[in-house]
């Protein structure tokens, strides 16, 4: 949920969107400073990228003699653990005394969890720059819920417009039916013959259709 005057980010597997971050300054060399190489490339302090993939990512690498082995581009939906990732969240449960539980329950192991996620919460709110006081992070499940919740929690009125391109992921268009039900202007974008369309009279249907197809693809 969020609070009173503050923005609301919405984070996935993969995905966040925190609203207009606080500008901050990366530790990382980029492309054109000094040593004129970026982050995992040339003599780069975090390694380089192909080091990366055999240490991080070796069940990419078919035979010990693969050199490039297979190219995995779905990260934004459901992205690959790294070896170290694996071993670090397998230590923190195996070879602690920290005990996984529901964080919004009762009992000696709820609190530590709420604990944790908290941390997290906090944790990731730095790495964006989105101060506390007026930024609000909620974990989801994924993209498509993500969207859902924007749709619904958004203030739609006849004075709004929703734009979007023709070419996006399904459940963006789920959210037309948030948007047209409550009398806003539902507008495509780069759809040829339909380019700036005002759908507002006749995309109700269309956009309940395009949200239960959403739904089905979550």
């Amino acid at each position: 949920g969020s609070r009173s005057g503050r923005g609301v980010a919405s984070v996935s597997p993969g995905t966040s969107t925190p609203r207009r971050p606080k500008p901050r300054r990366s530790a990382m060399t980029c492309a054109g400073e000094a040593g004129g190489y970026g982050y995992g490339y040339g003599n780069s302090a975090a390694g380089h990228i192909d080091a990366w993939r055999k240490e991080q990512h070796p069940q990419l690498l078919r035979d010990a003699d693969d050199a490039e082995g297979l190219v995995y581009a779905d990260h934004a939906g459901a992205t690959l653990a790294g070896t170290r990732q694996i071993r670090a969240a397998t230590a923190a449960v195996a070879e602690s005394q920290f005990v996984a539980a529901n964080p919004h329950s009762t009992g000696p192991a709820a609190g530590p969890t709420m604990e944790a996620v908290e941390r997290v919460r906090r944790r990731l709110l730095r790495f964006f720059g989105a101060d506390e006081e007026e930024y609000v992070l909620v974990f989801t499940s994924g993209a498509t819920e993500s969207l859902r919740l924007v749709g619904e929690a958004f203030p739609w009125s006849t004075g709004s417009t929703f734009a979007h391109t023709r070419d996006v992921h399904t459940s963006v268009l789920g959210v037309r039916a948030h948007a047209a039900a409550k009398g806003a202007q539902v507008v495509c974008l780069g759809g040829g013959d339909r380019d700036g369309m005002d759908e507002r009279s006749a995309g109700v249907n269309a956009s309940a259709s395009a949200s239960a197809s959403a739904s089905a693809s979550a």
